[in-house]
């Protein structure tokens, strides 16, 4: 309840608030919460099982470290209570954690070690395999860890993958700074810049008037190499000045047309038609990688004063 005035009338009103509040349910964590004797032997077999000069946790097949024997409770990393209690000790014996090892915890689902994120961020190496995963998206589930070396083979989706390519792209999608899955080097992740229409700007195309030694070195390749042979003579009837040479090239029988395309001149490119990509010039060499429409590959090395 509260009093305010209106500004125009200057009256005092009293205005009531109501708030309504529906109560949620205890979260599972809490409600099945590990007793404290349990806790403590849980606790006691992970530091048993923490290699503190390489910050290496190892819970392989925890379900079955003989520490529990006598317990009345299985310490089951898929129920979302042992897996909160398990990060709590993470959280508190071992906050620099670097490497997790959950291989043959028959986990099917990653909802409780989802909180992983907050609790131990600087798990680099993460091991799940041999476990019951069916869907790779279950890693979305712990997306926020920057992994850097993550094994999931023996998980059922590894199967789902029609090469090994697919897989490493559905897995580097969650992950992108993996280095190494499955104990396998990765590839280096190719990125592209939509932005940009070159990764490398043609620099004749765009600066050739203020590199004229530039394009005059390549010319002279042009010129002295075995392209030469193309250069001589135009075939185009339109473009040929000499009406001599004009009246020759003509066809006015009726030769055979193989025979006929066996006498026609090579093609002659003009020289303004070339795109010439450098991609590497200094004082003395000039790298070339391809030039003109017809020319596939080529590579040059050209020397200067």
């Amino acid at each position: 309840m509260e009093n305010t005035q209106d500004e125009i009338t200057g009256r005092w009103f009293k205005i009531t608030i109501v708030i309504f509040v529906n109560t949620s349910d205890v979260p599972y964590s809490v409600r099945f919460k590990l007793a404290p004797e349990i806790m403590e032997q849980l606790e006691l077999a992970m530091r048993n099982r923490y290699d503190f000069s390489q910050k290496v946790l190892d819970l392989e097949s925890l379900l079955y470290d003989p520490g529990f024997a006598h317990l009345d409770i299985d310490i089951i990393l898929n129920r979302r209570n042992c897996m909160a209690a398990t990060l709590q000790i993470i959280e508190k014996d071992f906050p620099e954690l670097l490497s997790l090892n959950l291989r043959n915890n028959k986990l099917y689902q990653l909802d409780g070690l989802s909180d992983i994120v907050q609790m131990a961020p600087t798990v680099k190496i993460l091991n799940l395999s041999r476990n019951e995963l069916k869907s790779v998206w279950e890693l979305g589930k712990i997306k926020g860890l920057k992994l850097e070396e993550l094994w999931l083979e023996g998980n059922p989706f590894c199967d789902n993958f029609q090469s090994q390519f697919t897989y490493i792209s559905a897995v580097r999608k969650y992950f992108p700074e993996l280095l190494y899955l499955d104990g396998q080097d990765l590839p280096p992740t190719i990125t592209t810049d939509i932005d940009r229409p070159y990764l490398v700007k043609p620099l004749i195309k765009e600066s050739c008037k203020g590199l004229d030694d530039l394009k005059t070195q390549v010319l002279q390749f042009l010129q002295q190499s075995s392209l030469f042979e193309y250069f001589k003579v135009n075939r185009n009837m339109k473009n040929l000045q000499d009406p001599n040479l004009r009246f020759q090239l003509l066809k006015h029988t009726k030769r055979d047309i193989v025979s006929s395309l066996c006498v026609f001149p090579k093609t002659q490119h003009d020289f303004n038609s070339f795109l010439v990509d450098v991609w590497l010039q200094s004082v003395s060499t000039l790298f070339l990688p391809g030039a003109g429409p017809e020319i596939c590959s080529w590579e040059l090395s050209v020397c200067g004063d």
